[in-house]
């Protein structure tokens, strides 16, 4: 027996009622395994008496394949795994039988599923437009020989929130998603036409769906299940609510003259807003953006090169294989910490960069008066009551109190976080460095004094066993297997 998860978003409304927004294969979904229940599941493959479970899955999501040889082990079931790369498109030939349930996570494009209703989002529409959990949408061109204009009829309308109320969708997936979704106020029918005649090519128009509140934000549901058998059966796994990245009411909208919603506004109605090739560097660097290098000279992020030696702080119980701990949970007294403190030199094994990215940050001042701004997952060395640990900045408190190293007393200073704030910058360079052997370094945030932070595990990501691991808790999905 053949299955494959698909995920759909949805959008409940404050009416309480349901719209379907789309359908993926290949999915991102939680490891977060508290949300799922896979009492069915199980039960499926135990009343189908299936002695071997074939889990075909790109290396990103390797951990699903781990959750269900979990399963499987529990049932005396064999599990067998096919890893595929982040971007394949086909699957291997797996023979099938009564025997085996062969269970695909990856993207296939000889699947009709994969190929018409989740690569091409037309086709999806168009079975849903008409629909009562379909959204009213106006397609451009003929799908199937139709013209689908669900607007076509609207009585003239007035509209003045300040809110958006269409949004415009790219066909295929893989669009610029710095640019799409688009999202557009229109306030009368008249705008509404000149809007349609506007769609740049395999691009569509919705009316823009407001979901509920959920602790002040938009948001979407995702729903996970497996698709078997040629009557397309399901087994629903679960779902769970993806919140948008800010609250709607943050700050106030801002609409061009032909009513498009600025970019600062975008992460209160969409989830995704920047390409994941560039989302995934985390730490903010241009030519203002120094290190201190072994020399006892500085330099700008972007002019270091491999070899490049840097200063780093040793700190005792810190081990030099990142592999072996796990960043979000290590920790370390304090009194052992500032006792063995030294200044040592490490040096730099790889650097990257994204191109001009416009994204949210968080803005940090401490209690000197020190401003800078940074992204939310980067790791910063903070003391937490009688220890040490490394805190990402999404995850940080007004009263943290970040550990720095003034180059002028040398010796190390504890600052006071005093206030954070969300911000919004455009065409800022996003980049991240590795060093080695000691994995951390020491950007200057002030004149005199660096912050101290961590290589994220991109050098070891670079292998297999980086989706399997539970250590090193920064990795990421475009690290693995790049």
């Amino acid at each position: 027996m053949k299955a494959v998860l698909i995920s759909t978003d949805l959008i409940k409304k404050v009416d309480g009622t349901i719209k379907v927004l789309e359908t993926n294969t290949n999915t991102w979904l939680s490891m977060d395994w508290n949300l799922y229940d896979f009492t069915t599941f199980t039960s499926f493959i135990q009343t189908n008496n299936y002695s071997e479970v074939h889990v075909i899955t790109p290396n990103y999501i390797k951990q699903v394949s781990l959750k269900i040889k979990e399963i499987c082990d529990s049932i005396n079931v064999t599990h067998i795994e096919h890893l595929l790369s982040n971007d394949a498109i086909t699957v291997p030939y797996i023979e099938d039988s009564e025997s085996k349930l062969i269970l695909r996570f990856s993207y296939d494009t000889t699947a009709v599923i994969d190929d018409e209703y989740c690569r091409d989002k037309f086709k999806l529409q168009s079975l849903l437009h008409d629909q009562t959990f379909g959204a009213k949408t106006f397609i451009p061109v003929e799908v199937d020989g139709v013209t689908i204009d669900d607007f076509l009829g609207l009585e003239e309308f007035n509209y003045t929130d300040n809110i958006p109320n269409f949004i415009v969708k790219h066909r295929h997936p893989n669009y610029d998603k710095e640019i799409y979704p688009k999202l557009f106020k229109v306030q009368n029918l008249t705008e509404l036409n000149v809007l349609k005649t506007t769609l740049e090519e395999d691009t569509y128009l919705q009316e823009f769906v407001q979901s509920d509140l959920v602790e002040g934000r938009r948001n979407i549901i995702r729903s996970l299940d497996f698709l078997y058998g040629g009557n397309l059966d399901i087994i629903n796994i679960g779902s769970y609510i993806v919140t948008n990245q800010i609250e709607e009411t943050i700050w106030e909208n801002t609409f061009d003259e032909n009513g498009l919603l600025a970019k600062k506004d975008r992460p209160k109605y969409i989830t995704h807003t920047a390409n994941p090739i560039n989302s995934e560097h985390e730490y903010v660097y241009d030519i203002d953006n120094e290190v201190a290098m072994s020399d006892g000279t500085r330099k700008p992020f972007s002019s270091l090169i491999l070899n490049d030696s840097v200063k780093a702080l040793h700190i005792e119980g810190l081990d030099l294989n990142e592999t072996t701990y796990d960043l979000e949970t290590w920790t370390v007294d304090y009194d052992t910490f500032i006792q063995n403190v030294s200044i040592q030199n490490t040096s730099v094994t790889a650097t990257r960069q994204s191109s001009p990215v416009s994204q949210l940050f968080i803005k940090i001042t401490l209690n000197d008066g020190t401003i800078w701004n940074d992204v939310k997952r980067s790791p910063l060395l903070v003391k937490d009551n009688n220890s040490i640990r490394f805190k990402r900045v999404n995850d940080m408190v007004i009263g943290d109190t970040i550990v720095t190293y003034n180059f002028v007393d040398e010796q190390v200073e504890l600052k006071t976080i005093s206030n954070l704030e969300i911000v919004f910058e455009e065409n800022q360079i996003l980049g991240s460095m590795d060093v080695e052997p000691i994995d951390l370094y020491l950007p200057f945030v002030a004149t005199d004094f660096t912050i101290v932070q961590h290589n994220l595990c991109k050098s070891f990501c670079n292998n297999n066993s980086c989706s399997d691991s539970k250590q090193c808790g920064d990795c990421t999905w475009y690290y693995c297997n790049k």
